[in-house]
């Protein structure tokens, strides 16, 4: 690397010097050394510069690719079944990709299985009652989601399970 920076220089120097040349230009030797002495110091300036621009952009990149993966570990860690307290003999599954979420259920052995969209971030999942579905519960609030207003049931995820704001916990199993 530093031998292919040296001959950058030098090739530089020699097409300066070569521009340099002709009727306004005094002697040779300092002509040449001038134009050497202002090659070197730039290309340096030039590839400090460059270095510590890609330095930073590597680091930034490394930063956001980490604060993804964080945020997909997080968002994983909600994948997995549940039990609801309300509904002993049923389940509840969640599957998430990306920050949307997909959770299917059964509140009674032999009843309908149903599923229901989501939104997962690192602290809640969000249930998205679709209208006419079923009747939100409460703590549904309207949020905006993808420009659009529509009821949300917003849980917090704790070490255990995921708390509602109706005061259920769905425990994880």
């Amino acid at each position: 690397m530093l031998l292919l920076l040296l001959l950058q220089v030098l090739l530089v120097a020699s097409m300066r010097v070569e521009r340099m040349r002709g009727p306004h230009a005094t002697s040779t030797s300092t002509t040449r050394r001038t134009a050497l002495t202002n090659a070197a110091s730039t290309t340096r300036r030039t590839a400090l510069t460059n270095a510590a621009s890609t330095t930073r952009r590597a680091a930034l990149a490394t930063a956001a690719a980490t604060l993804t993966t964080t945020r997909r570990c997080g968002a994983l860690q909600l994948e997995g079944e549940y039990a609801d307290p309300n509904h002993v003999d049923g389940w509840r599954k969640i599957k998430v990709t990306g920050d949307r979420a997909r959770i299917t259920g059964q509140d009674d052995p032999g009843g309908p299985v149903w599923s229901i969209k989501g939104l997962a971030t690192d602290s809640t999942i969000a249930l998205l009652v679709e209208p006419g579905s079923v009747q939100p519960p409460a703590g549904t609030t309207m949020e905006s989601v993808d420009d659009v207003i529509v009821p949300v049931f917003r849980g917090d995820i704790v070490a255990d399970g995921i708390k509602w704001p109706d005061g259920n916990k769905w425990q994880r199993r």
